[in-house]
């Protein structure tokens, strides 16, 4: 019998000796033809996509086959679903198929929401349009985009946003923080770039589509991270702290972020961790604020963990942990607090942690231990550990 597998790899294994340097003029070609297979595919697929009059017509179709009175009310049986199916064009196929019916819940006739369907195939458009959008920002077609191709991505997403009240002064900060965002929460082992399947399958994603949501512009506003007034807020904290206008924060103007309660210490280890020349950008702020915003979310653990362990160990053993927080109790000493005793702290952060080694915390002993927000937060904010040290009397 011919053993392809091995016949295979002997002429790959030869052409690989016999081939020469492919020289510029080669490269460049393959690069173009390369760039164009690639287009050809997202052109294909884009003409494959439902339109604004597609989704009009759907709409108007489903409309007409539900029944009940307002938009939440009307629903579709299963005939309905079939009669519209059987009335609109072949590119409908993929939304239209009995199983994608039988995923949504139906009433007590069988009947399913028109309102959840139409928003389901909205969703799946957005994000097969969005797929084939990242794809072409993606240069070296790895399937992955690095932070400048994703702020590419998103320059161009704005308009579709709803975002009438940023100024272009603050785009460019609109899109670094909203960058950031993702990056801090889908680049956990901060490799640089991020799977284009993984941004479309996460909830980050979803947030910010929301802000296309025309129907609920003024929740949006005000709960949402993507929100022309978060973001608003955001650069206004940041633009307070930079005193001397040079775009960069300090060392000493970094003393006043959140009301100048961060220990010495912790901000020490912020800037020798993740500054640049002695001074910190507006990425590594915004990564701090979302750290500190989110304290038990596990990307925010695992950010200050890095910077309490301040002898890059993987752990924090007693030294760290006492040092670390006898600087949080000097900060309260300043603000006029009375002295707490240092060790009983340090011993109840030990037991707070429950660590499987019980000379040492490392990572993984904060994030089982399910309070690991609160315990970075007493190793670096004085406020924080006198809310903790607080918390019975101010529960009354």
């Amino acid at each position: 019998m011919l053993q392809l597998p091995k016949l295979t790899s002997r002429i790959r294994a030869a052409g690989t000796r016999a081939r020469a340097p492919a020289d510029p003029a080669s490269k460049a070609v393959q690069a173009a033809f390369d760039a164009a297979v690639q287009k050809c595919y997202i052109d294909r697929h884009r003409s494959q996509l439902l339109t604004s009059e597609d989704l009009d017509m759907l709409w108007d179709l489903l409309w007409e086959h539900a029944s009940g009175g307002t938009p939440d009310e009307r629903r579709l049986s299963y005939d309905d679903f079939v009669a519209v199916r059987e009335l609109l064009p072949p590119k409908f196929d993929a939304y239209m198929r009995s199983s994608i019916f039988m995923q949504f819940l139906p009433d007590e006739w069988g009947h399913v929401s028109v309102l959840f369907f139409f928003n389901f195939v909205l969703r799946k458009v957005g994000l097969m349009q969005a797929r084939l959008d990242m794809s072409s920002y993606d240069a070296d077609k790895d399937g992955y985009l690095t932070e400048p191709e994703f702020e590419a991505f998103l320059l161009d997403l704005l308009p579709t946003l709803n975002l009438d009240n940023l100024s272009p002064d603050v785009e460019h900060f609109y899109v670094c923080s909203t960058s950031r965002k993702f990056f801090y929460c889908l680049d956990t082992k901060r490799r640089g770039k991020l799977s284009i399947q993984q941004i479309l399958l996460s909830n980050t994603l979803i947030e910010l589509f929301e802000l296309r949501e025309a129907g609920r512009r003024e929740e949006i506003e005000q709960n949402n991270w993507f929100s022309c007034t978060n973001s608003m807020r955001l650069y206004e904290r940041y633009s307070r702290l930079d005193t001397n206008n040079d775009g960069l924060l300090s060392r000493s103007e970094m003393t006043g972020f959140q009301s100048a309660t961060y220990s010495s210490a912790y901000l020490d280890r912020l800037f020798h961790e993740r500054s640049s020349g002695g001074q910190i950008d507006y990425r590594t702020f915004v990564d701090l604020v979302l750290a500190v915003d989110n304290p038990m979310e596990p990307e925010s653990i695992a950010f200050q963990f890095r910077l309490l362990d301040m002898k890059n160990q993987g752990f924090l053993d007693e030294a760290t942990v006492t040092f670390m927080f006898r600087s949080v109790l000097e900060r309260m000493v300043e603000f006029g607090h009375e002295p707490v005793n240092l060790s009983d702290v340090v011993n109840e952060i030990f037991d707070m942690a429950s660590p499987k080694c019980g000379s040492y915390i490392t990572l993984n002993d904060l994030l089982a231990s399910g309070i690991g927000g609160t315990i970075t937060t007493i190793l670096s904010d004085c406020r924080g550990f006198w809310a903790y040290d607080n918390r019975e009397s101010e529960g009354k």
